[in-house]
């Protein structure tokens, strides 16, 4: 059984346990129907961390309610919370810099955003360059919490660059037209770029929502791009996707989010299922109680998407050859004649890291069920 399947279990002979407590009963009705709901993700960080701007760069729209839907053909269906949610099933947990940590438990269900990475550069049209750089070394220290990924992405131009209409091209495209001589020196800061001696073709008042809604790096890449060819809004808007890090925090929640829905799903009803437990004293639930830890100690899923998280940041280090097997593995695959015995050897490898090793006895835990399942199948 999956641990899916054990938690579903585990609902419904809650439902029996408490039958007759309606506040209960309701509670746990809930609990059962998300399963069925979509991924619920929730946009946490302190304040000036950007969150509803990031929301809005994830749907494509400005943001009108705390709690938005996201259609993605891509990612499947998912459900935004632009705040912190006990009931959500992960967490994006926004950095307004590298040197902030994620105060909360992480593992298998945060990703970490780097959500003002152009700050790091000034501006500058490399600066996710450099931020980019700074999120993998810092992705890799325990300080940052053992978190799925950091991301870096700069939120505003992510924000603008997926709503570009043609009002806001044409404006950008006048400015692309100057000469580089007579532009840059006007684009050192903000308030340069809108004081009304700015010898660029476009009214300050025009200039000046450029920035508000781009950023001085976003007017700075959009002039970059048009530069080099971008002639039309749609391809900009493929552009700052791309070049603000949204494109890569995308394929980041599905790596780590979407492709293991039902494993987050079953850790938010087990641990929604234990305060229950600890909240509503009733007769049999002791037994039931017994058999969540059980099942939470034992549930191998968890440590499988803890140990891909360590291999994704870095935590773990593996050569490139065992580290796409362990991936694998611990995706589901089946494993090869020799794997079991092979990892038994790198989890008792003493020159290796406790982590490192950690992960490796993960993987033969993986390699002994898929033997299991293969025989029983």
């Amino acid at each position: 059984m999956t641990v899916a399947d054990k938690t579903w279990a585990l609902l419904n002979q809650a439902l029996d346990v408490y039958q007759d407590n309606p506040r209960a009963v309701g509670w746990l009705q809930t609990q059962c129907a998300r399963f069925a709901e979509p991924l619920r993700i929730a946009v946490a960080g302190a304040e000036g961390s950007g969150k509803s701007t990031l929301v809005s760069a994830l749907v494509g729209a400005p943001v009108t309610s705390p709690i938005v839907s996201w259609p993605s053909r891509g990612l499947g269906d998912l459900i935004l919370v632009d705040e912190p949610s006990q009931d959500a099933d992960a967490v994006l947990f926004l950095l307004r810099h590298p040197a902030d940590t994620v105060p909360m438990d992480g593992g298998m269900h945060t990703i970490a955003v780097l959500s003002h990475a152009d700050e790091l550069g000034g501006g500058r049209v490399d600066a996710l360059i450099s931020a980019r750089q700074i999120a993998r070394r810092r992705r890799r220290e325990p300080e940052i919490g053992e978190v799925c990924d950091l991301i870096a992405v700069a939120g505003l131009a992510a924000a603008a660059g997926r709503m570009v209409d043609e009002a806001q091209f044409d404006a950008l495209a006048l400015l692309a037209g100057c000469s580089r001589e007579d532009l840059e020196p006007w684009l050192l800061s903000a308030d340069r770029f809108v004081r009304p001696e700015c010898p660029a073709p476009v009214q300050p008042e025009v200039r000046a929502e450029l920035v508000r809604r781009f950023g001085l790096f976003g007017v700075r890449l959009a002039v970059t791009l048009l530069r080099q060819g971008c002639d039309t809004a749609p391809k900009l808007s493929a552009q700052f996707q791309q070049r603000s890090g949204l494109t890569e925090l995308r394929d980041a929640i599905g790596q780590c989010f979407t492709e293991h829905a039902p494993i987050l799903k079953s850790r938010t009803a087990l641990l929604a299922l234990e305060a229950l437990l600890r909240r509503e004293l009733q007769p049999g639930a002791g037994a039931l109680g017994v058999e969540l830890d059980r099942v939470l100690a034992g549930a191998h899923e968890f440590r499988a998407l803890r140990a891909l998280s360590s291999l994704r940041t870095g935590r773990t280090v593996l050569t490139p050859e065992l580290a796409d097997e362990a991936r694998l593995l611990l995706s589901g695959a089946q494993a090869g004649p020799d794997a079991l015995g092979r990892w038994k050897e790198v989890s008792e490898d003493s020159l290796l890291s406790s982590t490192d090793r950690a992960t490796a006895r993960v993987v033969v835990r993986a390699c002994e069920e898929g033997l299991v399942s293969g025989t029983a199948g």
